[in-house]
């Protein structure tokens, strides 16, 4: 229903559907038709009805829910200490909204970040590690512009060590929290 895109979740926060609008969009779609009518024809006068008689009443039910604060938190990465040639997975449970921003991590040459997602969405935009070194402290230009991962959304970090020895990964992820 291209015509109700756009009432999702915002960065953070979220829109709230009020009232019984949510109850006639669904009466009106399980509504009576011509069986001799075609598929084609029953959605447009479906998506033209709905366009008609619903999007205004949506306008007026929506009720934005905005967070009181936004900050920036971090969440520590704890102690990780990684094999010889292993690739282990970090995973963190925000206990609030959180939009990663920036991962800082003074861990040695040799480790890779493979991967970071929200849930199952990739953080990167294609394959390929990125060195660990490229998240270091002083790093310029690090900065991500992560998924919101709300409270049961973990967040994983892959990382896989190059070397013949075990390491040990810490740090923090940075970014925005609603509350």
């Amino acid at each position: 229903m291209e015509y109700l895109e756009g009432y999702g979740e915002d960065i953070i926060g979220e829109d709230e559907l009020v009232g019984d609008v949510v109850d006639e969009i669904l009466e009106d779609l399980s509504g009576e038709y011509d069986e001799d009518e075609d598929v084609g024809a029953v959605k447009r006068r479906l998506k033209a009805k709905i366009k008609k008689t619903f999007v205004p009443k949506i306008h007026k039910a929506i009720r934005k829910i905005r967070a009181s604060q936004f900050r920036n938190y971090p969440i520590g990465l704890g102690i990780n200490t990684i094999g010889a040639g292993l690739t282990v997975t970090i995973v963190l449970n925000p206990q609030l909204p959180f939009k990663p921003s920036r991962l800082s991590t003074p861990a040695p040459a040799g480790l890779y970040i493979q991967d970071i997602q929200v849930g199952t969405a990739s953080q990167f935009a294609g394959p390929g590690a990125i060195p660990v070194a490229c998240f270091g402290p002083t790093a310029t230009d690090s900065r991500l512009k992560g998924d919101t991962a709300v409270p049961g959304v973990q967040i994983q970090i892959q990382v896989q060590n190059t070397t013949a020895g075990p390491l040990v990964m810490d740090g923090m992820l940075i970014g925005d929290v609603a509350q």
